[in-house]
């Protein structure tokens, strides 16, 4: 069975099973696909997708990590470590969770947006104002 521990610093161009390679930035973190097929699986490590916590020698990574890109299609949970197998899913499934996914995103674009125009608005009232 597979465990996974956390190494940081710079991503090497080969990776090893059972490691979790974080970049220096915190931001990103790698590791080969758990059902051994040998795909290098990159994590977005922010508030939208994947959260790394717990200790670096028994890593927990959420939500599950859904390949639906690869081959293989695993699906998984890194829990203190250790590998959890999750149900795969359908394409129905997929899709909904693709769609889920991209919401926080097109929110924090849409706040990006309204915060511009918030801004030009209140130039506007001050240079008024003067």
């Amino acid at each position: 069975m597979t465990t996974f521990v956390v190494v940081r610093g710079a991503i090497p161009a080969e990776l090893s099973n059972g490691k979790i390679y974080v970049n220096s930035s915190g931001n990103r973190a790698h590791h080969l696909c758990a059902c051994g097929c040998g795909s290098r699986v990159l994590t977005p490590l922010n508030r939208h997708e994947w959260h790394l916590t717990g200790s670096d020698l028994n890593p927990s990574l959420t939500p599950s990590v859904g390949n639906w890109n690869l081959k293989c299609q695993s699906h998984y949970w890194i829990r203190k470590g250790m590998i959890v197998w999750a149900p795969r899913w359908s394409a129905a499934e997929i899709a909904a969770g693709r769609t889920r996914e991209q919401k926080p995103y097109i929110e924090d674009a849409w706040m990006d947006k309204a915060k511009s125009w918030l801004s030009r608005i209140a130039e506007v009232i001050f240079r008024i104002r003067k």
